[in-house]
């Protein structure tokens, strides 16, 4: 994720004609002192790093953080869990990271474009961009892809690259073409590294797309407007911000309304009350917990007589276990149950269910 080249540096090594719009290249120290917080440390991004890399070396102690129960315990999303009201993993899996080499890749791109947008949104804007659209990438995951173990920053970091985005937009006649052509680099690195993403099947592409376009509508809604001020000389200007974070305080309320209502719609399509235990069910089974998901299988149907996939789990241990009559039978209901709603789980089910008659065939059984 290199884009050195887009960012506030290529905004602010300029003063403004006063007859025109046109940047005029100037010294750094000029820059900086021209460029509001230009100066200014990224306090912010390196107090997020840092809290990355603690949260992660904590999990660490406890496994091998690429391990699905050990993120879990620590606070990983997992849509069953946030359904039964673990809703604060909506905010904690944005301090984890699977494995290493996750935590680094993060790590640079928040180093990269998180101090870009603090110095150029201040601390306390960058710091509500960041959490805020991390918080609707946590939440398009649980919505769209529910199941899955979900961690890291990337929805949070895709929000900061967003906002950037959404500063050139609101500055582009300001900076001039400097400005729009940072503004289409910005949106080409996005759509470039939101692409890549479709290729790996364990990339969460629904936190990064709900990342940044949330931090697309934040930035908007609370960037600096800045104004070019003539000097007391007239011959050159400064930039000033017009607009305070105070004046734009609906916009926090507001943001937080549509994430209630955004994680009340995600846990309404998942209806089904054995939904959370069959998810946890085959989780258990992956991880080769045969005991866990065999009690899983057995509260979701209990809750739920025909919940499909909880029958095709509760076959497999079966199976495992050497019960092949109560395999069959949990199968048989599993493709009855699963009617046209599942067809991965009848398909699933039909093909065991071939293989396990074509081995009793061989030894002069049937499941019939």
């Amino acid at each position: 994720m290199k884009h050195s080249s887009v960012g506030p540096q290529s905004v602010s090594n300029f003063s403004i004609d006063p007859e025109g719009p046109t940047p005029r290249p100037q010294s750094a120290r000029s820059a900086a002192s021209g460029f509001p917080g230009w100066g200014a440390a990224p306090i912010v991004t390196w107090g997020l790093l840092a809290t990355n890399a603690l949260v992660w070396f904590a999990a660490s102690t406890d496994g091998d953080t690429r391990d699905p129960q050990v993120l879990i315990d620590f606070g990983a999303m997992f849509g069953p869990l946030i359904i039964g009201g673990e809703y604060w993993r909506l905010f904690t899996a944005m301090f984890l990271h699977a494995g290493l080499a996750h935590l680094v890749m993060n790590g640079l791109g928040l180093l990269i474009v998180g101090r870009l947008v603090e110095k150029s949104f201040g601390h306390l804007r960058f710091l509500l961009v960041y959490l805020l659209a991390g918080l609707f990438g946590s939440v398009a995951s649980f919505g769209l892809n529910s199941v899955a173990v979900g961690a890291g920053a990337s929805g949070a970091i895709f929000g900061t690259l967003g906002a950037l985005a959404a500063f050139f937009a609101v500055h582009r006649d300001t900076f001039g073409n400097t400005g729009r052509q940072s503004l289409v680099g910005v949106l080409m690195v996005a759509g470039l590294v939101l692409a890549s993403g479709l290729q790996t099947e364990e990339v969460d592409n629904w936190a990064h797309l709900g990342g940044f376009l949330a931090g697309f509508l934040i930035g908007l809604a609370i960037s600096p407007r800045y104004r070019a001020v003539a000097g007391s000389s007239g011959l050159h200007r400064t930039l000033v911000d017009t607009t305070s974070l105070a004046s734009r305080w609906w916009v926090a309320p507001a943001v937080v309304a549509f994430l209630v209502l955004g994680t009340w719609a995600a846990s309404a399509r998942l209806p089904e009350p054995a939904y959370p235990h069959t998810a946890l069910a085959e989780s258990h089974y992956r991880e080769g917990d045969s005991a866990r998901a065999l009690a899983e299988a057995d509260e979701a149907i209990s809750l739920e007589r025909t919940a499909a996939r909880a029958y095709y789990i509760r076959g497999l241990i079966r199976l495992d276990q050497g019960n092949v009559p109560g395999a069959v039978s949990d199968l048989t209901d599993a493709i009855r149950y699963s009617g046209f709603n599942d067809g991965t789980t009848k398909r699933e089910a039909i093909s065991l269910l071939v293989k396990i008659n074509a081995r009793r065939q061989r030894h002069g059984t049937s499941t019939k």
